[in-house]
């Protein structure tokens, strides 16, 4: 009794850690989004600010070409534009990163599934997003209500419906 209850405190122990690793890396991505944003924003601004001298400078003296200080606000201004799209692109391929982690829970068993995941870790049953039911051991679509797989005799999970849960988090 002892052996089952220290092999059970065990197997609790591994996956409190593990869902805790994958809260810290999920954190940590979320965290850099955050600090990205910022930095976008900050970039925005002085781009804004670049605008408004250059757009003043222009004006009063008339030309473009004939001003050092136009030359180089476009450079920066030229800068700015590329870093602005850089980072955009790097706070997306995150956002994606992040979705692609993002867990589901098995409605047969209730494990965390990754979110592109196809099968449950747990109990094997196929992962769908929509409706219906398919055996956990041969993977084909079973019949509406029915207890075993038709296919290959499986006992099929308790639930009517095997789908996944949409945007279960790790926390």
């Amino acid at each position: 009794m002892r052996r089952i209850s220290m092999d059970l405190l065990n197997q609790i122990g591994k996956r409190l850690t593990d869902v805790g690793q994958g809260v810290a890396r999920q954190t940590k991505t979320i965290a850099e989004i955050t600090r990205l944003t910022a930095v976008l924003y900050d970039m925005e601004k002085k781009l804004t600010a670049l605008y408004a001298e250059f757009g003043k400078e222009v004006y009063s003296s008339g030309s473009y070409t004939q001003s050092e200080l136009l030359l180089e606000q476009a450079n920066s201004i030229g800068g700015l534009e590329t870093e602005i799209g850089e980072t955009k692109e790097l706070i997306e391929k995150l956002k994606q990163m992040v979705k692609e982690k993002e867990l589901t829970k098995c409605s047969c068993c209730g494990a965390n599934i990754a979110g592109n995941a196809r099968f449950c870790n747990e109990c094997g049953v196929s992962v769908q997003k929509g409706n219906g039911k398919s055996c956990p051991d041969c993977g084909k679509q079973a019949e509406e209500g029915a207890t075993f797989c038709i296919h290959c005799g499986t006992k099929l999970c308790s639930e009517e419906v095997i789908q996944v849960d949409e945007n279960v988090n790790a926390d």
